[in-house]
């Protein structure tokens, strides 16, 4: 009788939202190597182990605060793409 292994689940919304170098900074805090990380990140092997909950758990926090960096660049843009719509309209 085979045994029925556990679905992967891949998570994507982190791996996209990580910066360039923080799965490497992840694993440093984490202790273990970039590749553990991207491996947990994928979805490979067991994601129940204490050290991949920890490295999930902080590519979260890292990947929140990106998206947060994002979304302040992106209103900036927007209101400085209306100021100058105002200005033109005013000259």
């Amino acid at each position: 009788m085979k045994r029925q292994r556990e679905p992967r689940v891949r998570r994507l919304d982190l791996i996209n939202d990580l910066a360039w170098g923080q799965q490497t900074e992840i694993a440093r805090i984490a202790g273990c190597t970039p590749a553990h990380v991207s491996y947990v990140l994928n979805g490979h092997g067991k994601q129940s182990s204490e050290l991949s909950l920890k490295i999930i758990r902080m590519a979260e926090k890292y990947a929140w605060r990106e998206r947060n960096k994002f979304m302040k660049e992106l209103e900036n843009y927007n209101r400085l793409k209306e100021l100058r719509r105002k200005l033109k309209e005013a000259f």
